[in-house]
């Protein structure tokens, strides 16, 4: 009996090492494919911000896996699958501005259950060019991804006249649920909680960071976790600083 049970755990312990590893094939090669950015994305800006992605990777069951739920609401189309997630902005009293900051993410799949869009709110069209997105997703490119950590670390591959400034972030995502400052920087503290899709899902909460340099107010770093997940991209960079090594841990 103890012999069977030993099978059977070390069955299951195989099979979820196979899907986390798939997960993880998936999400590297979409890291070497934003390397090389125009041969393998587009952006479009008509109505809303849209990446395309022209030889599609990641899956439905990837998505879910990064989320740990499903989406907020689903629908079929002719292409495929529309899936949507409902980012809501959190306050850490009473809401005290106008205008509506939730983040609505759109997501296309194929039929053959690939992702071929992610579609972001029109307001960032207003205040994201599309040289700034380039240079930001390249970088995501060349990140150092650490499937043990479930983390993404990368550097802004780009000059610091592109460096975004709190301005910016201000104008796209609102007030901060909190600021943290000291001598030297500031720390905008954003907070989201993922709207369900049905009453039986867990929270999923999203809580992500910006620092910039007092100052100058340019933006040094943004940190994010996304449930589990750890998203960093160090903006503290010069332009000459061109390193594309990105290893795996």
């Amino acid at each position: 009996m103890k012999l069977r049970l030993r099978v059977i755990y070390l069955g299951l312990i195989s099979l979820l090492i196979s899907i986390t590893g798939c997960v993880y094939l998936h999400l590297l090669e979409v890291r070497r494919q934003l390397s090389n950015f125009e041969d393998n994305f587009e952006i479009k800006d008509q109505n809303e911000l849209t990446l395309v992605f022209l030889k599609p990777v990641l899956l439905t069951e990837d998505i879910i896996w990064l989320t740990e739920l499903g989406p907020t609401s689903e629908e079929g189309t002719e292409q495929g699958k529309l899936w949507k997630y409902t980012f809501e902005k959190q306050y850490s009293g009473p809401k005290d501005e106008k205008g509506d900051f939730d983040i609505p993410i759109i997501m296309l799949f194929q039929k053959d259950d690939k992702l071929r869009e992610i579609r972001f709110p029109e307001r960032f069209l207003k205040f994201v060019s599309k040289p700034l997105l380039i240079r930001m997703f390249k970088s995501m490119g060349y990140s150092q991804i650490s499937k043990l950590r479930r983390s993404a670390t990368s550097k802004f591959q780009g000059t610091p006249m592109e460096i975004p400034r709190k301005q910016f972030i201000l104008d796209v995502l609102g007030k901060p649920s909190d600021i943290e400052n000291s001598d030297h920087t500031s720390r905008f503290v954003y907070r989201y909680n993922l709207k369900k899709g049905k009453p039986s899902d867990k929270d999923f909460k999203i809580l992500v960071n910006f620092t910039f340099q007092q100052g100058d107010d340019k933006l040094r770093k943004a940190e994010g976790s996304l449930g589990d997940m750890r998203l960093f991209m160090d903006f503290s960079v010069d332009g000459s600083d061109r390193g594309k090594s990105g290893n795996n841990r």
